[in-house]
């Protein structure tokens, strides 16, 4: 079985896939988990109708999309997956690190960028 497809609606960077628009919209500031799956379902869902891609049925599954994998369909839910992606620096790694007895860790995060 070729999951070509499959692949590339997760992964592809032209046009882009699923991953490439959670990074895009991991950059922008006012983004919500609402505005990400209304990014997913304009470019893969109703209009485009991608082979692999399927919205919810109903308006209760507001956050979720399916993939048809070769082994059946995976139901996602985008909740949190904007933060996630952010990735954000625990707390206490900034401190610690410009505390840190190796010099070139000490200029790394003292640098203001």
């Amino acid at each position: 079985m070729d999951s070509q497809t499959t692949i590339e609606l997760i992964d592809a960077k032209q046009p882009p896939g699923l991953l490439a628009l959670l990074d895009e919209q991991s950059v922008f500031p006012n983004t919500t988990d609402e505005t990400l799956i209304c990014k997913y379902h304009t470019h893969f869902g109703t209009a485009k109708k991608h082979p692999k891609y399927v919205e919810p049925r109903f308006s209760k599954d507001n956050f979720n999309f399916s993939i048809k994998h070769y082994a059946g369909k995976v139901t996602y839910n985008v909740e949190s997956w904007l933060n996630k992606n952010k990735d954000p620096l625990q707390p206490d790694l900034e401190p610690t690190m410009k505390e840190s007895k190796e010099s070139f860790l000490r200029r790394l995060f003292n640098t203001a960028f």
